[in-house]
């Protein structure tokens, strides 16, 4: 009986991460700006007609612009996918974004995604504006999207979690942010880290900037995503944010196939007091979007509260 309850307590808490895995789906997902016409519909059209391809092949990263800026019609488009995809992965991604953003931005000028609708893609981002954006630092609008469950729930200690977690994901940070000038992806890191507090599963983390940006730019763009995490959601098991220069993500399982050949590692030692201070009090963009992302966090948690009465 004993070993039933086991069995069956543990296939419940499965299906209850699966289905948090499907709702961070559109998280990093954001339509705005003034609605567009039919000249800059028809152009945004044309550039994604071919992006995909031209994705794949420039090595992963790809940027282009068509119209008229006197005609209010040129459209700047971006996308890229995670270093070491493989080309149909990379695609189909793409496909999907774009798939994404012809229903959900029909008229709007701008939008960003780091992640498609679909839960077996890889990680991809799709960006287009009515402004130049290569080489800019953007920090707004963000999204973000906490995991619903509070870490405190499978954690005993908090203080060691809290110092294992600031200092595995320092790490990541450093990693993402330093250049790798032998790839055009070239800010980008996924770690697998095993955690004294966690025993039976471990900590995933994943950071990516387009790689247009300095190294100075990217880690500033990742800290403030980091930072943002910590204020609103400290405690959760897990989130994401993003922002339309970079993303950030951890969680308690793998995600966007990612971690296929990352190797497991323990937690680095604790930092020291002034970089854990660096982490947690970094400066916030003033021009942040606040009213769209409570629209972007919300619909998560509902979804999930929805699940939650149906399973019991």
């Amino acid at each position: 009986m004993g070993k039933r309850c086991v069995m069956t307590t543990s296939l419940s808490l499965l299906l209850l991460l699966f289905l948090q895995t499907l709702n961070y789906v559109h998280a990093s997902f954001l339509c705005y700006g003034d609605f567009s016409t039919a000249n800059y519909s028809r152009n945004r059209d044309n550039l994604l007609s071919s992006l995909p391809s031209n994705v794949i092949n420039n090595g992963g990263f790809y940027n282009a612009s068509l119209g008229s800026d006197s005609g209010n019609s040129r459209v700047h488009v971006s996308a890229l996918c995670r270093r070491g995809y493989e080309d149909q992965a990379c695609k189909a991604c793409l496909e999907h974004v774009i798939q994404d953003t012809k229903e959900k931005c029909p008229h709007q000028k701008e939008t960003f995604s780091w992640v498609t609708h679909e839960p077996n893609d890889v990680s991809c981002s799709l960006r287009y504006t009515n402004h130049s954006i290569f080489g800019k630092l953007e920090l707004s609008p963000f999204t973000l999207n906490p995991n619903p469950n509070n870490i405190s729930s499978i954690i005993k200690n908090m203080a060691l979690f809290s110092q294992e977690w600031t200092a595995t994901v320092n790490r990541t940070l450093e990693a993402a942010s330093t250049a790798e000038t032998s790839s055009v992806l070239k800010y980008y890191n996924a770690t697998r880290t095993e955690f004294t507090e966690i025993s039976d599963t471990d900590v995933y983390a994943l950071m990516q900037c387009t790689p247009d940006l300095s190294p100075s730019d990217c880690k500033r763009c990742l800290r403030e995503c980091v930072t943002e995490f910590q204020k609103q959601y400290w405690g959760r098991q897990g989130g994401g944010v993003g922002r339309p220069s970079c993303y950030f993500r951890w969680d308690l399982f793998p995600f966007y196939k990612a971690f296929d050949n990352v190797t497991r590692v323990l937690a680095p030692p604790p930092p020291t007091q002034a970089s854990s201070t660096a982490t947690l009090h970094c400066g916030r963009d003033k021009n942040g979007f606040g009213g769209r992302n409570i629209a972007i966090i919300v619909v998560p948690a509902i979804i999930n509260l929805f699940i939650f009465v149906g399973l019991i």
